[in-house]
């Protein structure tokens, strides 16, 4: 199996993949494990995910997805398990989420610097009015 930092399963697509109707499911990633074997279900669909599909696993909620439940193309999937590129991968609905975050995140650094110029400016301001030696 061929990995980009363990987020890619390398291996040939199974027929089962073309007639799955996938939807959300929202469990815990947790895998299962029978007769020592340890099974993926897909985050989307809630199927196994099989050594024979292809699969791409959410950095966010860890849960490992068909590519056609979460709608790449097989262009993309290639593309995504070259090792040359450093690429990251959120499912449908981790992604929803880590844009907001990353959009609050954002907010919060720019309100953080414009707090810190408005705290240097009373600083500066307080020790020129207040903190003159009287003379």
């Amino acid at each position: 199996m061929t990995t980009i930092r363990g987020k890619v399963d390398n291996i040939a697509e199974s027929e089962e993949e073309e007639s799955l109707g996938c939807t959300n499911a929202g469990r815990v990633a947790a895998p299962e494990v029978s007769n020592g074997v340890v099974i993926y279900m897909c985050g989307s669909c809630n199927k196994v995910v099989k050594d024979g599909s292809k699969a791409l696993q959410c950095e966010v909620c860890n849960f490992w997805h068909h590519i056609k439940c979460e709608d790449i193309g097989p262009d993309a999937y290639k593309l995504m398990k070259c090792e040359d590129f450093n690429l990251h991968w959120y499912c449908k609905k981790c992604n929803g989420t880590f844009s907001r975050i990353l959009t609050s995140v954002a907010r919060l650094e720019k309100e953080q610097i414009e707090m810190r110029k408005e705290m240097s400016y009373q600083t500066k301001y307080c020790q020129c009015h207040y903190l003159q030696p009287e003379g």
